[in-house]
């Protein structure tokens, strides 16, 4: 006991851990009184003796307390068969401030639990935490190896939260624990503090709910008096001592976009000439990607939609000569509305390989405050850097330089050889989010840097790498394009990588990235940073053209009316297309460039657009034209990357516009995308519209995919639209079924056959690899096979020796990967073994198995075996493996024909027609009664 203390803290201290125990009684309460007495009393520090009252005063308050907790006890005390937890300090206070709270403001408690049993204490063996799902998973279990075998080492088993309570307990069991080590200080305090006990679920941070957050900041604001008394709630989280605050999740997104107005429609006669600047970002297609796939709301100003349709790669014709591009228009049926016309422009920069790229001086301006901690921010911005530091050699020199609450220099521009690489990526191993966001002084540095060590003809270039959270600083958005135009008339452009949701400024981005000639990516995964860093390096750094602009000019005896689809904060006046002076967008080696127009012919319905009433004091001008074929005219300006003045290309589409299914998959597909984003944008007109119509228009575009983007544009479609793919039929025109080779028509598809399997990762002794093999057939048998623990594998080596897929595979190897897990959100490195597949229909296809994965997640990961089944004309039986080709015959003689994909419902076939032009045809399964 401490002489110095006061007894009757000491009996207030007792008596709160009595109550948290759910303890007090009133032998307690009659105790008090006799313990006071007894105490020892404190000794005199002066002669002076304080008034008696005041012992008084205090016990009767020690009293009160014990009272009045004991009646609230009773008051509330839970019915026979009712369930109850013990109250933390943070509920006690909680509920001391709900009491004094009217019924009408009392904010309603959660629900109890059911009873909760404690874990058995561990005995050194690892169970599963959750019961196994999905078929594929319960094969797993019929193959687990016999009982006492041990598969993997319990050491390096990545350790899983148990299996989670139903979602009502658990929110109540997380608000209890929520606050056990908080609630102290003068007056009402609201507990919030960490928990003080051990989390039966894994963690001990789990946020508590964001409704139970809420409801307690209403009460702590309601019932904070004037006086200043303590809030362990704040509006505003407390500073740390660099001023940065902790990233607060609410659920809320403070994602920033720029407000974006459509094209409207108009005539020739009132205005023929339309002006814009070139779009190369693809930024937003990322973004609205990801916010799909996630199940998030797409704001409508969120998608622009020239940088949807230029993201995908198409087959436009390259320059002739040294011209820096190809510039092509062509005119064809409007696929979503009858009657329409659709003009496409398009261009093409010229390639250059990348051993022929010139010398590069780029300076990584890398965001490093507080809101970048997420593993979707710094921890991926750290690998995408890394790709395009690989990619970069001893031409090139890189600098560093990092931002939060100030700016500084980590890495000095420094060349990139075998030594220099090893620096930077050192460099960027070592950085940690933390602080407030001064992007404004990081950019100035930046610049600073990249123009002291300016490269002259070569790539002179800032990349800037954030979420756009700028809070400190030069942070108004005039300000910083000021200053990134400052930059780019010095012979610096700039790149801006964003990253991570939440707090994503994508309009200052694409603000800064617009005025700086630059371009603007966001890099959502791996993959994207592989796209914009490996596959199109040399367009991302190497500029070939800048101040690229359009005009076009209608012919009004042909053209009613037009309207430009996209490019709505791209517009420029008339006048400036002739100004050298005015900015606009520049073009990398190797890009493309689409446009739309959508078009109004002569003798069509006029789109509803509004009336004015006529003028009074002027009459309409005569309506004289030209006699001309043209539809319209299609200049364009471009200046040299170090030029001041700019060239003119200028050319005419004339003629009859053909239909929209012969002008080509680029067309065909690029146009799906066009209508994707104007459904987005939510154009009234497409309201009804469904979604399947786009797939439909889309889909025999998927022959030309070698990187499967068009494939993943189909599944989002998919995911955001919710219909079932069987609805979607391939539009093909009548008079294209005579050219559908005849082997073809006369299939029947009856159906397929799948195999569902999945590789385990097994066991890896001495840095080699024992995997195991599970499977389930199409009638729901299982199979399995494993390379034994004592003869594992080495890298090179084929397997399986036999069995099922003997033969199938070729290990490649290990390597590390940072994996979040979707469970307990925590990022960690995992073992990832590598192999390829060998058979005929795959080969080359390289997969992953990935260390630790649980049995829930099996079936997700798994791989399918496709085979369709078709009768040829004469009965027999024709089997074909999903992606290869075949030979629609039964002696194996003809035409060779490719089986892109099979689901249940029908089969797609490509074709070469007579025209040269690749086809798909969609063969639908027959009927049950029919295969009979």
């Amino acid at each position: 006991m401490n002489p110095s203390e006061d007894p009757s803290d000491r009996l207030v201290d007792s008596l709160l851990r009595q109550q948290a125990r759910g303890a007090a009684d009133e032998a307690l309460l009659q105790a008090i009184g006799e313990k006071l007495d007894a105490a020892t009393p404190i000794p005199a520090r002066s002669p002076r003796r304080g008034p008696i009252w005041a012992s008084l005063a205090a016990a009767a308050a020690v009293v009160c307390v014990g009272t009045g907790t004991y009646l609230w006890q009773r008051e509330n005390e839970p019915a026979p068969g009712e369930s109850s937890l013990a109250l933390g300090v943070g509920e006690a206070a909680m509920n001391r401030t709900r009491r004094s709270l009217p019924d009408s403001e009392m904010p309603p408690a959660p629900p109890l639990p059911g009873p909760i049993e404690a874990p058995p204490a561990s005995d050194g063996k690892i169970a599963s935490s959750a019961a196994v799902s999905g078929p594929i998973a319960s094969a797993e279990a019929q193959n687990a190896a016999p009982a006492g075998r041990l598969e993997i080492p319990p050491s390096a088993v990545p350790m899983e939260p148990a299996a989670p309570l139903p979602s009502e307990a658990l929110a109540h069991n997380m608000e209890r624990r929520r606050g056990s080590a908080g609630g102290k200080g003068a007056g009402e305090g609201i507990g919030f503090g960490g928990a003080a006990t051990a989390d039966p679920f894994g963690s001990d941070a789990i946020p508590a709910p964001r409704m139970a957050r809420e409801q307690m900041a209403e009460v702590a604001k309601s019932k904070a008096p004037a006086s200043g008394r303590a809030n362990l709630l704040p509006e505003e989280a407390p500073a740390a001592r660099d001023g940065s605050r902790p990233a607060v999740d609410d659920g809320q997104s403070r994602d920033n976009y720029g407000q974006l107005v459509d094209q409207p429609w108009k005539s020739p006669w009132q205005d023929a000439l339309s002006t814009f600047s070139i779009d190369v970002d693809t930024a937003s297609y990322t973004n609205l990607r990801r916010m799909i796939m996630e199940g998030r709301p797409v704001p409508p100003d969120a998608v622009r939609i020239e940088e949807c349709v230029n993201y995908f790669d198409y087959k436009y014709a390259g320059p002739q000569g040294d011209g820096p591009f190809a510039v092509h228009g062509n005119l064809a049926t409007c696929p979503w509305k009858p009657g329409h016309l659709l003009a496409r422009v398009a261009i093409k920069g010229k390639e250059i390989p990348n051993n022929a790229r010139p010398a590069s001086n780029l300076v990584f301006l890398i965001d490093v405050s507080g809101s970048m901690q997420s593993p979707d921010k710094l921890t991926l911005l750290k690998r995408s850097m890394r790709v395009l530091i690989d990619q970069l050699d001893e031409r090139d020199r890189v600098g560093m330089v990092v931002y939060a609450g100030t700016e500084g220099v980590v890495l000095d521009p420094t060349v990139l050889d075998e030594r220099g690489k090893s620096a930077a990526i050192q460099a960027l191993e070592k950085l940690e989010a933390g602080g407030s966001t001064n992007g404004g002084a990081g950019i100035k540095r930046a610049y600073e840097l990249a123009t002291k060590n300016r490269i002259q003809g070569g790539t002179n270039r800032v990349i800037l790498a954030t979420d756009g959270d700028f809070n400190v600083g030069t942070t108004g958005q005039g300000d910083l394009v000021d200053l990134v135009k400052k930059g780019a008339g010095g012979g610096v452009s700039l790149s801006v990588l964003g990253f991570g949701t939440g707090n994503l400024n994508d309009a200052m981005m694409e603000a800064i990235a617009k005025d700086g000639d630059g371009n603007y990516y966001y890099v959502d995964s791996d993959e994207e940073a592989r796209r914009v860093f490996l596959q199109k390096l040399t367009g991302t750094l190497v500029t070939i053209a800048k101040d690229v602009k359009i005009q076009v000019e209608f012919n009004p005896g042909k053209v009613q009316a037009y309207r430009l689809i996209g490019y709505a904060d791209r517009i420029l006046r008339h006048e400036d297309f002739n100004d050298d002076k005015v900015d606009a967008g520049d073009i990398g080696a190797g890009h493309t460039v689409t446009a739309f127009y959508e078009i109004v012919p002569e003798g069509v319905a006029m789109p509803n657009t509004g009336t004015v009433d006529s003028l009074r004091y002027q009459r309409p001008a005569g309506k004289e034209v030209v006699a001309s074929d043209d539809w319209f005219t299609l200049k364009l300006r471009h200046k040299h990357p170090e030029g001041d003045t700019s060239a003119l290309i200028e050319t005419t589409v004339k003629g009859e516009p053909g239909a929209w299914e012969d002008a080509g998959n680029d067309f065909r597909f690029a146009s799906a995308v066009a209508l994707f984003g104007m459904k987005l944008r939510q154009m009234p007109e497409l309201a009804d519209l469904p979604w399947s119509t786009i797939e439909s228009i889309a889909k025999p575009a998927l022959a030309e995919d070698p990187q499967e983007q068009r494939a993943g544009f189909i599944g989002m479609l998919r995911k955001i639209g919710k219909y079932d793919p069987a609805v979607v039929t391939t539009t093909v025109k009548e008079s294209d079924a005579a050219g559908i080779p005849a082997p073809l028509r006369e299939l029947r598809y009856l159906g397929v056959k799948e195999r569902q399997w999945y590789l385990a990762f097994g066991l890896e002794p001495e840095g080699r690899w024992a995997p195991k093999l599970i499977g389930l057939n199409s009638d729901k048998t299982s199979f399995s096979n494993r390379v034994s623990a004592t003869a594992p594998l080495a890298p090179g080596d084929v397997f399986f020796k036999d069995g099922e897929m003997a033969g199938r595979f070729r290990f490649i190897g290990f390597t590390e990967k940072e994996i979040t897990s979707k469970r307990t959100n925590l990022t960690q490195k995992v073992r990832v073994a590598i192999y390829e597949d060998l058979s005929p229909s795959k080969a080359g296809t390289r997969y992953e198995s990935q260390y630790g994965v649980p049995d829930s997640e099996i079936a997700a990961n798994a791989n399918f075996n496709r085979v369709a089944m078709f009768r040829l004309p004469g009965g027999s039986i024709l089997v074909v493996g999903e992606r290869t080709r075949f030979t629609p015959s039964a002696d194996g003689t003809g035409p060779q024909y490719f089986l892109k994909e099979v689901s249940p419902r029908e089969a797609s076939v490509e074709y070469t027609d007579t025209q040269g032009i690749l086809r798909t045809l969609t063969i639908p399964a027959v009927s049950p009664a029919e295969q009979k």
